[in-house]
């Protein structure tokens, strides 16, 4: 069997720091200290072989694509039934957060998102009728904070810049990207 090695696609928009201040942080909501949280979670196993790429290996999807799959998850750890958005609800998501004349059939103005507009436009629009009560910003530079968001809400949306070029570096070896590993684009 010939299996074809998808790359899922990079957004190609640069954050907005103005607006990445405004966020608040997730240590205050949460009493202003880092709650407790277990070390080890699982939050994958009853969802595993369920994530969809939603063509995140055709177009740069990949802040609405985790969005979709997050609700999947959370849909299956606490309603016991997996909800996954449809593709057309990611690219209504994609459109909607930063690319309103985003072609689907012609892939114009695909140009991925800023993940702080797509966190806002969840709030704001939703996903397939369901809205975000709110969002938060995690101080990544610490660890133990990262870790409670994670075990907390069972992932984490993570905006980063990596360009085109270091996309073209990954069938080089350059970066260590497994296919189906889930470590790229979402």
């Amino acid at each position: 069997m010939n299996h074809t090695h998808r790359i899922p696609k990079l957004g190609l928009k640069p954050p907005n720091q103005r607006r990445l201040l405004k966020a608040i942080p997730f240590s205050r909501i949460m009493t202003g200290k880092v709650p407790k949280h277990d070390l080890v979670e699982d939050h994958y196993s009853a969802v595993k072989g369920q994530f969809q790429l939603y063509k995140n290996d055709e177009i740069g999807d990949c802040g609405p694509c985790s969005v979709g799959n997050q609700r999947g998850l959370v849909t299956t750890y606490l309603a016991g039934t997996p909800k996954f958005p449809t593709q057309e609800e990611v690219e209504d998501l994609y459109r909607r957060a930063t690319n309103p004349s985003f072609n689907p059939v012609t892939r114009e103005n695909d140009n991925g998102v800023v993940m702080q507009e797509l966190c806002e436009e969840l709030v704001r629009g939703g996903i397939g009728g369901v809205k975000a009560v709110a969002f938060a910003r995690v101080n990544l530079f610490n660890l133990d904070e990262a870790a409670a968001a994670g075990a907390i809400f069972g992932s984490l949306l993570l905006g980063v810049q990596l360009r085109e070029a270091q996309q073209s570096q990954t069938p080089s070896g350059t970066w260590d990207y497994k296919w189906n590993s889930g470590e790229w684009g979402g």
